[in-house]
């Protein structure tokens, strides 16, 4: 049957429509146009399901439970990929986990607070001499040398009893 087409020459077919445009027009059954739309239909679903594990899995690697608001949320904020990564600065930055040891957050605070008790004169209160000398004097001295033993390592008591 291809032989009885070889007797037209392709390139005599005008194959611009009346407005000039250059479109081409595909003859289609009804039964084709289904099928293409059924396998459109679940290549957007399987991009949905893909784009939800990639969520779920970015979740996981975080370490950390979110609520579902908080996962909203989170979605919400992150401008770009959606990693462990961005949302766990993300959850840092709206307050739902803490900053991670030895971060920016963490040594600026440090340094504030040890600033803060160097300037009023006083210790560090979680350090081991202070520990140890507040509870030399409660041994020694029972509350009133405990008492004593703070004021002068530079906290503020009342001497309401």
């Amino acid at each position: 049957m291809t032989e009885n087409f070889a007797q037209y020459d392709d390139t005599d077919i005008d194959e611009t429509d009346d407005n000039g445009s250059d479109q081409r027009y595909v003859q289609l059954t009804r039964q084709q146009i289904r099928a293409m739309e059924r396998d459109a239909k679940t290549a957007r679903a399987s991009q949905d399901e893909n784009a939800a594990l990639k969520r779920e899995l970015a979740f996981a690697r975080t370490g950390a439970e979110f609520t579902e608001r908080q996962q909203k949320a989170l979605l919400a904020s992150i401008d770009g990929d959606i990693t462990a990564d961005s949302l766990r600065e993300a959850a840092v930055d709206l307050g739902f986990m803490p900053a991670p040891a030895g971060s920016v957050e963490d040594t600026d605070a440090a340094a504030l607070n040890r600033m803060a008790q160097g300037s009023a004169g006083a210790s560090d209160p979680g350090s081991e001499d202070s520990i140890a000398r507040l509870e030399r004097a409660a041994r020694e001295g029972g509350k009133e040398g405990l008492l004593a033993q703070i004021q002068a390592d530079g906290n503020i008591v009342s001497a309401a009893n």
